[in-house]
């Protein structure tokens, strides 16, 4: 009995072929025969017996809504081919159904082979139902190639192709082994290069080369880096001329050019460096030198401005300053290997020669720098700065312009504190303060804006700025000392009190100087070496007395004599005080006595010779007051100290320079 497939127009011959394809995929061939074989009929009906290519085996085929069979035994079945035949007067038709998930599914392993230096090339052919996304990215998907038990080799997709039908989607990809595909070597100027070819892979720098170019390129379609590493050093490029220097030429001029890749060109006929740039020769970057010896111009480049009104002239030369009509604009010179490249810029004419634009401040303010001759340029703004130079008949305009609002310059400079700078910033419609001490500001109004300058010290002010050695003078404290002396003249001897005197003397040490800044100088200091407090006196006396026998008398009453003699003395007294300033007594009292005879007059005393003595004494005295000792000298502390103010800042804050030599 015939079964019905899913259709009243079509019935099954027999059972449906199954086929195991790789990957637990099937194939279901299905042979079924018209349930009209009027050729008419087939012809009118074929949209409905023929179901649409990808769809289910398990779906309607037609749109008179028949239901699906049931208990179907394979999944995702999905239409691939229909084909019809005429056997025996019945027409055959024939539909072919392949398993087509979601998904991709290997049509069959891998096919593995080897290409160029050996590396391994794998092509994948994968399966899905159409429409299925495939995202895979060539140069970084990869995959793990494995042969049998061999150590797994890591490839990435180097292309790949989609197949689509209605039915299904299938993609083929190859795989490559990253590496070196080719390795060449190539002629660039007169030096060899070595270029690699990979995929998916850097290749390692020859020894002695440097990599001087990368290419996207293609290797029998796969996408491949060219790398191209030439030695270093190499020189690409060479040439030597010779030209007149100009119609002030002494003599001649050679220039030369040296082009080399990675490296410095050096010039093989001498002279000096008068250009550099970076070049490029056949996609390699290079270092180009230009070199020039002898004596005379070397260029002269001429521009014209204004629709030809002003011309700017610049002149290379060598040995000496290169002239041109106008008034110079600039002028620099450079030293190099016993070469002087003179460089003159010239302007004649009338116009503007330059403007510059800088902006700051986020854009906020513009600095417009302009250079004319004939007349001063303008630009939108203040002018903040403005000169003028008179130079062969000509007159050089130079005029600098702000606009808007922020920091116009900002100038540093050495502070007049050791140990700190001075910032001043000119700011326009916005006070700017810098950081640091504030010492100055002013303000000015000038076509409707406001321009404010503050100066600030940074650094640190208060501090030990410098300590050094010098050598000064001190004194020494004298000594005082109550004593006697002997003295003798003939037969006479005896001692006088005299003050013996060490006078304070002057002494050469060395000293520490110390240089600090403070906000508040010191007041109070352990002097040394202060005489001040030292001084003393001494008062000396000197008494003397001669006796002696003066006139005798005799009376005689009856037997009785009466002599009497007298006696004559004489006294005297002086004193005298002496001060020590800067000593001090070591004794404070001394005295000394002289006792002689001073004369002996033999007399006639009744039947007796008498002698009249005369006797002189001298006493003299050295008493002392004032310090007995040297306290208050100190040894140590400050000799002498130099204080001057300095700096007051705009707070009231006034700092000093304190300068003090001190022994330790």
């Amino acid at each position: 009995m015939a079964v019905s497939h899913r259709t009243n127009r079509l019935k099954l011959i027999g059972t449906p072929d199954v086929e195991q394809l790789q990957n637990g995929r099937y194939q279901l061939t299905v042979n079924c025969t018209t349930m009209n074989s009027r050729e008419d009929w087939y012809s009118a009906n074929k949209a409905r017996i023929f179901p649409d290519f990808g769809s289910l085996e398990s779906a309607e085929m037609s749109i008179d809504g028949l239901a699906p069979r049931t208990g179907e035994a394979y999944t995702d079945m999905r239409l691939v081919s229909v084909q019809s035949s005429t056997q025996q007067e019945k027409y055959i038709v024939t539909l072919v159904y392949q398993t087509l998930g979601a998904s991709f599914v290997q049509v069959k392993d891998d096919t593995v082979n080897y290409i160029e230096n050996g590396l391994r090339r794998v092509t994948r052919q994968s399966i899905a139902k159409a429409g299925t996304d495939f995202q895979k990215t060539v140069g970084t998907t990869s995959i793990a190639s494995q042969i049998d038990t061999e150590t797994a080799v890591t490839c990435f997709l180097a292309n790949y192709e989609v197949n689509d039908t209605d039915s299904y989607r299938e993609v083929t990809e190859v795989y490559i082994q990253a590496g070196t595909l080719s390795e060449t070597e190539d002629k660039v100027g007169s030096q060899l290069a070595i270029v690699r070819e990979t995929f998916a892979s850097t290749p390692s720098t020859p020894s002695g080369y440097s990599i001087a170019s990368e290419q996207v390129s293609n290797f029998d379609g796969i996408p491949t880096r060219q790398f191209t590493f030439l030695k270093n050093g190499a020189i690409l490029f060479s040439n030597t001329e010779e030209r007149q220097g100009g119609t002030d030429s002494t003599g001649k001029v050679r220039i030369q050019t040296v082009e080399v890749f990675n490296g410095t060109p050096v010039s093989s006929i001498g002279g000096i460096k008068i250009s550099q740039q970076e070049s490029n020769i056949g996609a390699i970057v290079t270092t180009r030198f230009v070199f020039a010896t002898g004596i005379g111009e070397v260029s002269r480049v001429t521009e014209t401005r204004n629709n030809g009104a002003l011309t700017i002239t610049t002149v290379d030369s060598l040995g000496s300053a290169g002239t041109a009509s106008g008034v110079q604009i600039e002028a620099t010179t450079r030293n190099q290997d016993g070469y002087i490249l003179f460089r003159n810029v010239f302007a004649s004419g009338i116009g503007e020669i330059s403007r510059t634009t800088e902006t700051k401040n986020k854009g906020a303010l513009t600095i417009t720098t302009v250079e004319s001759l004939g007349s001063a340029s303008a630009a939108p703004g203040v002018e903040i700065e403005s000169t003028a130079r008179a130079q062969n008949g000509y007159i050089l305009f130079r005029k600098v312009f702000a606009d808007g609002v922020g920091e116009i310059k900002k100038t540093t400079i050495p502070g007049r504190i050791t140990g700190t700078k001075e910032v001043t910033v000119v700011s326009l419609e916005t006070d700017i303060i810098p950081d640091g001490d504030h010492i100055s500001k002013s303000e000015t109004q000038q076509d409707g804006y406001v321009q404010f300058t503050n100066t600030c010290i940074q650094g640190t002010i208060e501090e030990k700025k410098t300590t050094y050695k010098d050598v000064v003078q001190i004194e020494v404290p004298g000594k005082v000392e109550c004593s006697t002396i002997d003295v003798k003249s003939g037969e006479v001897s005896g001692k006088i009190a005299v003050p013996k005197v060490t006078p304070r003397r002057k002494k050469t040490i060395e000293a520490d100087v110390t240089i600090e800044v403070l906000s508040t100088p010191p007041d109070t200091i352990e002097v040394a070496f202060d005489l001040g407090e030292i001084s003393c006196s001494v008062t000396s006396t000197n008494v003397s007395l001669t006796r002696g026998a003066g006139n005798t008398v005799s009376t005689t009453s009856g037997t009785t004599t009466q002599t009497r003699t007298g006696f004559t003395q004489n006294f005297g007294a002086s004193a005298r005080i002496q001060t020590y300033p800067g000593c001090f007594l070591t004794e404070k009292t001394s005295e000394g006595t002289i006792s002689y005879t001073t004369s002996e007059t033999p007399r006639v005393d009744g039947n007796l010779i008498t002698t009249d003595t005369s006797k002189s004494s001298r006493q003299t005295k050295c008493e002392g007051t004032g310090s007995t000792d040297k306290d208050g000298y100190k040894e140590t502390g400050v000799i002498k100290s130099n204080v001057r103010p300095i700096l007051t800042n705009l707070e009231g804050t006034t700092y000093y320079e304190v300068i003090t030599w001190s022994v330790s």
